[in-house]
């Protein structure tokens, strides 16, 4: 018998573990807001039931990892100015967000006067930045940990980062390290609340803590949003009780104790704690709500809405039909008697028939040919492409933040994995979201847009969709704007796909471009117009498609790509520019947050890792195309307009020995010089690294100020032991 097919048949139940039956029938009424709780969400009433029915409805392998009891502590809230503290009206850049109004926590921040930046992972600077000539370091907040991302509002500075509380010495490991003990770390996560209405002499106003891991925050209004996940291992499992510590005084009041969960199995489950905080009311308890979840994987969150995914599991006897499903249609009729009189069979588990089933077609297929053997695998890859679509789905819960009142109010589910929070998006009452079904590597990939619209009942529907598009490929970026999406796949070649949801219930394909290369992010430049960047490529020659049986294209640098949409059924590359050899990479493909872009200023700056070769008439081997040295790390700088396209004005660098480092050919990409971020001020452009805050003019790049903040390498080893 061939064993590639046999392999398929053992573990099909466990590729499309994630998937799930075909949904109700949709039903196209949306909702823009819900005041009534899901009625699907139940709540338990006690440590027993929670216990009970994680036992009962954990399926597969894997399990819950014990939940600590989390706190919350507070302390004493003081009042705050109301303004921000900054009278200057200079224009500035802002976080590049997803969606206007809804800020989003990062590395670095400014107000148009100060910024503040996270420094060695441990250490928030701020810098007084405006006016530039007299830019300065005004103070520094240490932090026993790490160091997320931050928001800031007025003047009140938030904080997300770990804690690592000291739990006594411990003898380092079997290996002596300079014979010394040192001592074991249980970390925390926290949130703290800074008054920096005196930049130079911050003070937290208020910490709270809670056991588990940040997942993703947001900043609606004076209204922070975070979301904190923590898996469940175990059968002894603590109910995540909430408590919080006024002052001094450490009284104990109950904050949030009740426990929502959705009856439906999963491979393991977590505690998902979601929680408003009213910086105007700083001294109020924040509003809590967790959820027992599966795996939380992707959020995207609007003014009104936390939609929070993850991949919907069957259970085993789900797989089994599945299997059965596909045996029963590719093989003759009495073999397929046989599988079906198993599978209708009361006296074993599924597990018992998988392994008779595969015995039977064993015994079928094991006196075929090769040939025959191959047929039926290509039957099988076919069937099995035919149901990706009810086979992987993935589940998304719509949570109601009005008004800060955390409320779970419709649950949903659509075929297939998104990428990220762009592949998700709502509009007018409906969400609307990019996915990928199957694996591009056994070539049963495919691409979707979804529109779901919420029926008033708690329901999320599929309304409308666009499917199948791009088959053996997947999804690299995608970007929701008004009513079109842009989606782009690759494997060899770019396709940009344009789709109009003017009639969410009718999305239609309008056009797509193909181009060498592919875009692992897109920003809209204005209505007519998409930015994208990623990498370029090149196809393998035909020699080495031969020696590897090679389907797909080698990547290069970094490209950077102005699309035209004006006549949207035939989008056009207006302009592109190439960076670097293979191996040239920017933060910015992979975090939209260092890109910066203004239209208004024709600006665009993103940090590169330049890669170059230097001996160009080297021929590819069988591994592919050399890979070049490193021989810049910084800024690269841009003059953007739809006429001319891209025009590098320049490039701006923090590393002191350019020369030593073009020689070399080597950079550790998290060294303390290398440019993150960049903002601008009037018209001052301003670029951070862990060491530096450069001022250079956004006339010609000219250097006007650096202002140094303090950071030293850390040393190496002996590392403490995290619990």
């Amino acid at each position: 018998m061939n064993t590639k097919i046999l392999s398929v048949l053992i573990i099909i139940a466990i590729v499309f573990v994630s998937g799930c039956a075909v949904g109700p029938k949709p039903t196209p009424t949306p909702s823009n807001t819900s005041t009534v709780e899901l009625s699907s969400l139940k709540k338990f009433s006690s440590l027993v039931e929670v216990k009970s029915f994680i036992g009962n409805n954990t399926v597969g392998y894997g399990g819950s990892r014990l939940l600590q009891e989390g706190t919350i502590v507070k302390s004493t809230a003081l009042p705050v100015t109301a303004d921000g503290g900054t009278s200057q009206t200079t224009d500035f850049s802002k976080t590049n967000i997803q969606v206007e109004g809804v800020d989003e926590a990062d590395i670095v921040k400014t107000d148009g006067k100060y910024i503040y930046t996270i420094s060695g992972g441990n250490r928030i600077v701020i810098v007084e930045a405006y006016p530039v000539d007299s830019a300065k370091t005004l103070s520094t907040i240490e932090v026993n940990g790490t160091v997320s991302e931050m928001f800031v509002n007025k003047d009140k500075l938030v904080v997300f980062g770990r804690e690592n509380v000291e739990r006594g010495p411990v003898y380092a490991s079997s290996t002596v390290i300079d014979d010394r003990y040192y001592p074991r770390y249980q970390s925390k996560e926290f949130v703290r609340v800074y008054d920096i209405t005196d930049r130079a002499n911050p003070s937290m106003k208020k910490n709270i803590e809670l056991n588990g891991s940040y997942f993703d925050s947001r900043m609606i209004g004076n209204r922070v949003y975070f979301v904190v996940n923590n898996n469940v291992w175990g059968s002894d499992i603590v109910l995540p009780m909430s408590k919080c510590i006024a002052g001094n005084t450490k009284s104990i009041s109950k904050c949030s104790e009740d426990i929502y969960y959705f009856d439906e199995p999963a491979n393991s489950y977590m505690f998902t704690l979601v929680g408003s905080l009213d910086l105007e009311n700083i001294d109020s308890e924040p509003e809590t709500k967790t959820f027992l979840l599966a795996s939380t994987e992707e959020m995207f969150v609007s003014l009104e809405n936390i939609y929070i995914t993850h991949q919907k599991v069957v259970s085993n006897k789900e797989s089994l039909d599945v299997l059965v499903k596909v045996l029963v249609d590719i093989l003759p009729q009495e073999v397929g008697a046989k599988i079906t009189e198993i599978h209708t069979k009361q006296d074993k588990n599924a597990y018992q028939k998988q392994n008779d089933i595969t015995g039977v077609f064993f015994n079928y297929t094991k006196d075929l040919s090769r040939e025959e053997n191959q047929a039926y695998w290509k039957k099988f890859a076919e069937k099995v492409m035919e149901l990706g679509k009810d086979l992987e789905k993935t589940v998304v819960y719509k949570i109601s933040i009005s008004g800060g009142e955390i409320k779970a109010v419709a649950k949903g589910e659509f075929p297939g994995h998104v990428l990220n929070q762009f592949s998700m998006d709502e509009f007018n009452g409906y969400f609307r979201t990019a996915s990928t079904t199957g694996d591009v590597w056994d070539k049963t990939s495919k691409n979707h847009v979804y529109v779901l619209g919420d029926d008033g009942k708690g329901v999320l529907n599929v309304v409308g969709k666009v499917e199948d598009l791009a088959p053996g490929e997947k999804i690299y970026s995608a970007r929701f704007l008004g009513e079109r999406a842009y989606v782009v796949t690759f494997k060899k070649v770019d396709p940009l796909f344009v789709i109009d949801l003017k009639d969410p219930t009718n999305p239609k394909l309008l056009g797509k471009l193909k181009i060498p290369g592919y875009s692992d992010y897109l920003h809209p430049y204005d209505e007519n117009h998409i930015i994208g960047i990623g990498k370029n490529t090149i196809e393998a020659s035909e020699e080495l498609k031969g020696q590897r049986d090679l389907d797909f294209a080698w990547y290069q640098g970094v490209k950077l790509a102005l699309f035209d949409v004006t006549d949207p059924e035939n989008p056009k590359e207006m302009s592109k520019y190439l960076i670097g050899d293979r191996g040239t990479e920017s933060l910015a493909l992979h975090d939209h947050k260092a890109f910066l872009f203004s239209k208004e200023k024709n600006l665009l700056v993103i940090p590169v890792m330049l890669s170059e070769i230097k001996d160009k008439t080297q021929e590819p081997d069988s591994w592919g195309p050399q890979y070049g040295d490193y021989t810049f790390q910084g800024a690269y700088v841009f003059e953007l307009t739809s006429d001319k396209g891209f025009v590098l004005k320049g490039r701006i660098t923090h590393v002191a020995d350019q020369e030593s480092f073009k020689k070399s050919g080597y950079y550790y990409y998290g060294a303390g010089d290398t440019v993150q971020r960049s903002l601008y001020i009037g018209e001052t452009l301003y670029t951070i690294s862990d060491s530096f805050v450069k001022a250079n003019s956004l006339a010609d790049l000219s250097d006007v100020k650096s202002v140094d903040l303090g950071y030293k390498e850390p040393e190496i080893g002996p590392y403490p032991m995290i619990e």
